[in-house]
C-alpha cells in the first residue's frame, strides 16, 4: 500500500501552529494565524498543479503567463461536536 504523506518543513507555518495550539492565544490572533496558515498550506497543495500558457495585455504590451490548466474548486468541510 503506498502513502501520500507531506510532511510540511516551514518555519512560518509551525510558529503559525504554535499560536493555533495554544490555549492563551486571544481569538483574534487564532483567526489570524488560522488565515495564514491556511494560504500557507493552500500554496503547498497547489505546488504541483497543472498549468497552461495564458495571454494577458499588460499596459505596455501583450505577453504571455502561467494560468491553471483547470477549474479549481474549494468545498469547506464544517463539523459540529
Amino acid at each position: 500500500m503506498q502513502h501520500n504523506l507531506t510532511i510540511l518543513q516551514n518555519a512560518l507555518a509551525a510558529h503559525l501552529l504554535g499560536i493555533l495550539r495554544n490555549k492563551n492565544s486571544r481569538i483574534e490572533q487564532f483567526r489570524a494565524a488560522l488565515d495564514k496558515l491556511s494560504y500557507i498550506l493552500l500554496a503547498e497543495t497547489m505546488r504541483d498543479f497543472p498549468l497552461k500558457v495564458c495571454e494577458v495585455e499588460t499596459p505596455l504590451e501583450k505577453t504571455q503567463v502561467s494560468c491553471l490548466a483547470h477549474s479549481v474548486v474549494l468545498v469547506p468541510i464544517l463539523r459540529a461536536g
